[in-house]
C-alpha cells in the first residue's frame, strides 16, 4: 500500500516561554518569550509491503517526509538559551522492517530494524544531521504466554550513534 500524509503541530502554550539563567554563581532565573512560533507541518509518504506465511508475518516500509517549521528546543548560541524556535526544513527518509514468528502457540518472536536519515534541507544547517536521530535501530522481543492470562515479554533494543541535542553543526562527538 502507498500512504500519503500531512500533519500539523501547533506550539503548546509553554513552548512560547523559556527559562533563562544568569551567570554563576547565582544563576538568576528569568522568563524569556520565544516569539511567535509558526505551526509545524510534515508531508510524508510511506510504501508498505506486508506478507503472511505459515507462521510468519513480514512487514517492510519505505518512508520519506519533509517537515517545515519544525518546533524544536534551542540550546545553541543562535537563540535565547532554552527557548523554542522554528527550524529550517528537515528531510527524513528510510526503511523499516519487521518479522514476527509464531514459534509455538505460547511463544512469539519479533525481530526488526530501521535505517534512517534526518538532515536539514535548507538554511545555514543544510546537509547537517538532525540531533537525537539515530541512523540505525535494531530490536527484538520474545512474547511468552505461560499461564491462562499471564504473559511476559522480553525485549532488547540497539540504538546507533547520534548527534547531541544542541550540536546542529555536527561538530561534537556523537552519543
Amino acid at each position: 500500500s502507498v500512504n500519503f500524509s500531512r500533519a500539523y503541530r501547533f506550539a503548546n502554550t509553554d513552548e512560547f516561554w523559556a527559562n533563562a539563567y544568569g551567570p554563576a554563581p547565582n544563576y538568576t532565573q528569568s522568563r524569556v518569550f520565544s516569539g511567535i512560533l509558526r505551526p509545524q507541518r510534515s508531508d510524508g509518504a510511506d510504501f508498505v509491503i506486508e506478507g503472511r506465511g505459515n507462521r510468519l508475518k513480514i512487514s517492510t516500509t519505505l518512508f520519506a517526509s519533509r517537515t517545515t517549521d519544525e518546533i524544536r528546543y534551542c540550546v545553541s548560541a543562535s537563540c535565547a538559551f532554552g527557548s523554542n524556535v522554528n527550524f529550517d526544513n528537515i528531510d527524513r527518509y528510510g526503511i523499516s522492517g519487521r518479522v514476527w514468528a509464531d514459534i509455538s502457540p505460547e511463544v512469539k518472536v519479533m525481530i526488526g530494524g530501521t535505517l534512517q536519515s534526518a538532515r536539514f534541507s535548507g538554511g545555514e544547517l543544510k546537509g547537517k544531521r538532525v540531533a537525537l536521530t539515530p541512523t540505525g535501530l535494531l530490536n527484538g522481543s520474545v512474547d511468552w504466554l505461560f499461564g491462562p492470562e499471564t504473559r511476559a515479554t522480553f525485549g532488547v533494543r540497539y540504538v546507533s550513534r547520534q548527534v547531541y541535542e544542541g550540536d546542529e553543526t555536527n561538530s561534537l562527538s556523537r552519543i
